[in-house]
């Protein structure tokens, strides 16, 4: 389903039941931290990759498996 956001205005609540979901709370609050820091590192190591000179296949090639991680989280879908 694609929001339009000229059209409709929509209020999302999310409901967490405490004492029983506090972990669950705390990930929520932190979302974006999380997202922040996963974008960071994900760029670092696109820099191995892409940019860095004289680097050793085996840093890029853990670069590139901790980007894969990163993208599979779904960090970078819309």
């Amino acid at each position: 389903m694609e929001i339009n956001d000229d059209y409709k205005q929509y209020e999302v609540s999310y409901k967490f039941y405490l004492p029983d979901n506090k972990d669950d709370l705390k990930t929520f609050q932190k979302a974006l931290f999380y997202e922040i820091a996963l974008n960071d590192i994900f760029d670092r190591c696109r820099r191995v990759w892409k940019y860095e000179e004289n680097v050793s296949q085996d840093k890029i090639d853990f670069a590139e498996l901790i980007g894969d991680i990163i993208t599979a989280t779904g960090v970078f879908d819309e």
